[in-house]
């Protein structure tokens, strides 16, 4: 190991700090990896926000495969009730690349007063939800981190693929990859969370992030 540290000593920091697991890659090729245990070695984990990444590489085949044709269209052709509800006709300027960059101008407040946790994660219409938020910017003005752009960009996928967004993320993403063990929560209206919902085994998310740069889709 570099900078003195021996992979003994390193493993012991890593059992103090009651870090589950770890990898480090050096010029393409894993030089260490640690495991808590055997246990946490095959387990499930919950990724987060890396779900949000995942995501918009999905985006990106949909397009490759024809399935989405512009990153400027306005979302209102796959939300019409929410939004022709909407007081603020504004909102229907929002499109698909404002969800990407996260800049629908939408008060979403994640890591002010809600700290992290926006209420719509407790249940109820999460797109309702995300697009009722006061419209305080123009769209496209300014990023303000809104994990319901990425709920939004699952919705759209599946309405533009036909498919869950699982299924068409195991036929073109996870299984060429030779990821199966993969679990993904939905809402209660049967939409994939796309801001935090995949589980992801520590080794096939390590070969999804190693492989994906040069993988041809």
């Amino acid at each position: 190991m570099s900078n003195g540290i021996h992979e003994q000593e390193l493993n012991k920091i890593l059992s103090k700090e009651k870090i589950l697991a770890c990898t480090i890659l050096v010029n393409g090729t894993r030089v260490f990896e640690y495991y808590k245990n055997k246990k946490i070695e095959d387990k499930q984990h919950k990724i987060y926000s890396c779900t949000k990444t995942i995501l918009s590489l999905l985006v990106g085949i949909a397009f490759d495969k024809g399935y989405l044709h512009n990153l400027h269209q306005p979302i209102q052709e796959y939300f019409p009730r929410v939004l022709h509800a909407q007081n603020d006709k504004r909102k229907n300027a929002i499109t698909l690349y404002h969800l990407l960059t996260m800049s629908p101008g939408l008060h979403f407040p994640e890591w002010e007063e809600w700290e992290g946790f926006a209420p719509m994660v407790q249940g109820g219409d999460i797109i309702k939800f995300t697009l009722d938020r006061e419209l305080i910017l123009p769209p496209g003005e300014k990023m303000n981190y809104n994990s319901g752009c990425s709920h939004l960009i699952t919705a759209i996928l599946q309405q533009a693929t036909g498919e869950t967004a699982l299924q068409f993320a195991q036929k073109h993403l996870f299984q060429p990859l030779n990821i199966s063990n993969v679990e993904w929560y939905k809402d209660n209206k049967g939409i994939y969370k796309g801001a935090d919902g995949l589980r992801l085994t520590i080794a096939d998310l390590f070969t999804f992030f190693f492989h994906t740069h040069t993988f041809s889709i």
